[in-house]
């Protein structure tokens, strides 16, 4: 079995139940990432990915908000959501009372008001808190995906709803489904990474949890999900590892160096 990269997603993945990733899990990262490469591959901005990254000392790859914004290497790629898609979106939310949306740029999370949307972000966005602004007041090139909140009672009516009106939207949260431009997912940030690494899919080994990373697990030799993931995810998996609140990716990793040292 050849693996040449091995590529996480955060929430339900590295981090634990609170959000947060342990320092097991970090140490954990930085003896793997002794061995191989290492990519973040998360629907977060992307300096979560790299605050990650920098605290377990690698240098790695970042792919952020779903593929929109992608780090390989030296190199920066970002797929903004086109001004007719922003437009379409917030006019959506605007019909659906109790729904709210934020937008994701570069480095930062706008959202145009205080409440349980914003409380939603600060307790699911570890390290880049949101800010409260006008989202017209992120620039076109960093509008890169729109986090649609939906209380935990509408979220089964609505989430259908918004899908069919948008049908690029999944759920990776329990409040949140979001919405990017059709063609960008994170297998196509991803992508971008093994091509400047020369590095066929069928080497990489990942762990991701939800919606969003069926995309990217569906087309790689190795994908594992959390005994918490969905179950959606668990079917295409290879293997499960164990719940993501009590450091599942840690002691995978530790299993792992331990078997091929």
């Amino acid at each position: 079995m050849t693996i040449s990269l091995a590529a996480f997603d955060i929430d339900g993945t590295l981090a634990g139940s609170d959000s947060r990733v342990s320092e097991r899990t970090i140490t954990a990262l930085t003896r793997l990432g002794e061995i191989m490469p290492v990519a973040i591959v998360t629907g977060r901005v992307a300096a979560a990915g790299e605050a990650i990254l920098r605290r377990a000392g690698l240098s790695g790859h970042v792919v952020g908000c779903n593929g929109a914004d992608v780090r390989a290497g030296e190199r920066r790629l970002r797929h903004a959501m086109s001004e007719e898609l922003v437009r379409e979106v917030d006019e959506y939310v605007a019909t659906r009372p109790g729904v709210t949306m934020a937008m994701l740029g570069a480095s930062e999370i706008v959202i145009e008001e205080t409440g349980v949307a914003f409380d939603d972000l600060v307790e699911t966005n570890d390290g880049v808190p949101p800010r409260i602004g006008s989202l017209a007041g992120l620039p076109e090139s960093e509008r890169l995906k729109a986090m649609i909140h939906i209380p935990r009672e509408l979220m089964a009516v609505e989430r259908e709803k918004l899908r069919a009106a948008f049908p690029q939207a999944v759920q990776t949260l329990p409040t949140f489904v979001e919405v990017a431009r059709p063609d960008i997912d994170k297998w196509t940030g991803l992508s971008e990474i093994l091509q400047l690494l020369d590095i066929p899919a069928e080497e990489v080994l990942g762990i991701g949890d939800s919606e969003n990373d069926i995309a990217w697990l569906s087309r790689i030799g190795h994908p594992l999900a959390p005994i918490s993931a969905y179950d959606s995810v668990k079917a295409l998996c290879s293997r499960h590892i164990g719940h993501h609140g009590d450091d599942g990716v840690a002691e995978f990793i530790e299993q792992w160096l331990e078997k091929i040292s």
